[in-house]
């Protein structure tokens, strides 16, 4: 629609720390859409392992592309979209969970 070409690079961001790095100095992104988190609530519960899987995926690789970013100082925006709702929400009688779609 644009024109433009969307480049895709798959790479564990929760375990490539060097080469997430190294590619953004490469790209020099002007922003990164972050959508690589783990959404299952249950299946991050069923065993050890998921659990575990669940916390590398979601909170690691989140905190390696913010560390990336801080270290090639360049000034890419970052688009986060997550499981917040699960650890961000919750913590008062008076803020809600939002579940599903937000109108």
């Amino acid at each position: 629609v644009s024109g433009l070409t969307i480049r895709t690079h798959l790479l564990d961001l929760a375990g490539e720390f060097d080469r997430l790095r190294d590619l953004l100095i490469t790209e020099s992104p002007d922003a990164v859409v972050h959508f690589a988190e783990q959404r299952s609530a249950p299946y991050s519960m069923r065993s050890v392992d998921t659990k575990r899987y669940t916390v590398d995926n979601n909170i690691r690789a989140t905190h390696n592309l913010l560390a990336a970013i801080a270290d090639t100082d360049l000034p890419v925006h970052l688009v986060h979209l997550g499981t917040m709702g699960v650890y961000g929400y919750g913590w008062s009688d008076d803020s809600l969970i939002p579940e599903g779609y937000l109108e």
